[in-house]
């Protein structure tokens, strides 16, 4: 279910299974997978996917440019790599 005050873009590709909140704005490159709940007032834009069943809560901000005043517009990195990138740094020998 869409709520009538939610604004998708035509080019969005929402699941008939997701349920879309009120004042929620989907922008084109967006793919909303089944069994998604998207509360309220929830902003998500930019190339991006959400799997099926996430829950995605109120006043969230998803695929924009981040608020870091050091950002410059360079590209994002793959989360699979930065997370392994991360893990793989952090591991240390405590023998």
């Amino acid at each position: 279910m869409i709520n009538k005050n939610s604004i998708i873009h035509q080019d969005a590709q929402v699941s008939s299974t997701a349920q879309i909140g009120p004042y929620v704005v989907i922008g084109p490159n967006v793919k909303i997978g089944a069994n998604v709940t998207v509360h309220s007032h929830v902003n998500i834009s930019g190339d991006t996917s959400i799997d099926d069943g996430c829950k995605i809560f109120p006043f969230a901000s998803i695929g924009n440019d981040p608020q870091d005043l050091k950002y410059k517009g360079e590209a994002f990195v793959d989360n699979k790599k930065m997370a392994d990138a991360q893990w793989s740094a952090t591991i240390v020998d405590r023998k």
